[in-house]
Parts: C-alpha cells; structure tokens; sequence
C-alpha cells in the first residue's frame, strides 16, 4: 500500500514539472510568454482596389517632375486617362504637396489602375478683387486666383496638357467669417500680404475634364 502512494506521488509531481513546462512558468511563479514568428503567409494580403496611399502618390508625382519641367509655352487641352492624382509643386524643384482630397471620388487613382493623369499645380495668380471685413472691423483685401495645372500621364511619363483654372473671389463681400481667417498670400514674387482667397476652382475643373475612351 505505501509502495502505492510512492508512485501516485512519483506521478504527480512529474506532472507538475511537465505542466511549468507547457505554460513557461519559472521558479518565481511568472509566466514567460514564448517569441511570436510571424510567417510570411501570416502577413495581411495587398487588397485590389484600394486608394493609393501618400507615399505611392508622392513616388508616382516624383516620377514625373522632369517631364513636368519641360511643359512650356501655351495652354493645350487636358484629356484625362484613367483616374486622378493631384499635387501642388513648386516648378524646377522637387517640392510638392499632396492636394488629393481636391480630387472628386470617382476620380481618386487607386492600386488597381493601369493608367493615370497626375495633376500639377504650379504657378498661381492672385488678383485683389475687393475689400473683406472681419467682425472685429478689420479690413483684409479678397483675391481671386488663377492657378497653372500641368498634366503628365503615367506610368508613360508623357505629357497630357497645360490649363489655367480661374477661381471664385470670396463668397461673402464685406463680411469674412470667424473660421476664415485671412492668412498669407502672395502677390508678387516674394511679396505677401494678408489677405483671404476665394474658391480656386480645381474640384469642379477636374470633374468637367474629359476621358480618354
């Protein structure tokens, strides 16, 4: 009989240590949690369709910024192929701005497009059209801006057109609202003045574009 509790107790304990061993508990009674690998088929799966991110955009618009340089001369018609990208640059440079959420949904270039029109706004102008005042009486000049847009198709890296959008002078003559504050707007070359701008105009520009059938 006492050989019998000798090996129940045998059995027990070297269940004991088989247990530890299974969770990773240590001496002190904490639990070690093992390293994860995470395999290359664990990795989330590219989904068809989506809208391109900042980066994909910004590696696309850098792509055609030579061709852009060489647009010269007068406006020509842009003819849209597939969807739509939209940058502002700085001509001669590589400085751009992602303008994207100007570009109408339906037109928005995603991951699955074949081809694509990138949309460059270049040199603007800003023509004062008015006085605007502010509730605290402060008078601001308003401007209306006329904005250069270069068209580059990719991924052919050709040129796809000029044109020059004129916008909208501010909505509200006399009056700006309290979240439209005035803010810095160029003039002339390298003057500004503060000042506020109406509507550019890029949104509905892009929406009347045609498409290359």
């Amino acid at each position: 009989m006492k050989s019998v509790h000798v090996i129940l107790l045998y059995v027990m304990i070297v269940t004991f240590a088989l247990c530890m061993g299974c969770t990773g508990q240590k001496e002190d009674g904490t639990v070690s949690t093992p390293p994860q690998t995470l395999h290359v088929e664990d990795q989330p799966p590219t989904v068809i369709g989506m809208e391109l991110t900042k980066d994909e955009r910004s590696n696309i618009v850098n792509e055609t910024i030579p061709v852009a340089n060489s647009i010269v001369g007068p406006d020509s018609p842009i003819v849209l192929k597939g969807k739509v990208i939209l940058f502002r640059w700085v001509p001669g440079t590589y400085s751009t701005h992602d303008y994207n959420f100007w570009v109408p949904d339906d037109l928005i270039a995603r991951n699955d497009d074949e081809e694509i029109t990138v949309l460059l706004m270049a040199e603007e102008k800003n023509e004062e059209v008015g006085t605007w005042v502010n509730e605290a009486g402060e008078e601001f000049p308003g401007f209306r801006r006329t904005t250069e847009i270069i068209g580059i198709y990719w991924p052919e890296i050709e040129p796809a057109g000029k044109a020059h959008v004129v916008g909208s002078e501010p909505k509200e003559k006399e009056y700006i609202y309290t979240d439209s504050a005035p803010y810095w707007v160029m003039v002339e070359k390298n003057k500004l003045v503060r000042g506020i701008v109406g509507d550019e105009g890029v949104t509905e520009w892009i929406s009347q574009l045609p498409t290359k059938s």
